[in-house]
């Protein structure tokens, strides 16, 4: 599959079923603007998975200049618990990036942008894709 953003607000993404791929299913972990460091509310999996997974981050637009901005797919086996990193992808301009991770994953998923790298805003899609998890 190959994602892209040709231009403001447009995503694109091209692909085959059946072409030895295979077929991930996502849930939105992320859609809006953010314009400061901090995390945004967790979602509910449903469950845990134990073999790793995908997340897709889709920068719609960015607010001023952002050199090296910092954002973390993070991961709770409670909504209110302790969260870690799963990965972090780094973001410097518009575009869509893939960030693979790999054993067990928590049921709560969320994003915390850790570093605004100059921005004053962004405008951000995040799909969390988690191996097993189909809910």
């Amino acid at each position: 599959m190959e994602i892209g953003a040709p231009a403001t607000s447009i995503i694109t993404i091209n692909g085959s079923w059946g072409q030895g791929k295979g077929g991930k299913r996502g849930k939105r972990v992320w859609n809006g603007t953010a314009s400061a460091v901090g995390s945004a509310p967790a979602i509910d999996l449903g469950k845990a998975g134990i073999a790793g997974g995908e997340a897709y981050l889709f920068v719609q637009t960015i607010g001023g200049t952002a050199a090296g901005a910092q954002m973390a797919v993070q991961h709770s086996s409670t909504q209110g618990g302790t969260y870690t990193n799963l990965g972090v992808f780094t973001v410097s301009a518009i575009g869509a990036q893939k960030l693979t991770f790999s054993g067990a994953v928590n049921r709560w998923l969320r994003l915390n942008i850790t570093n605004m790298g100059g921005a004053t805003s962004f405008a951000l899609t995040l799909i969390g894709c988690v191996r097993g998890v189909t809910e």
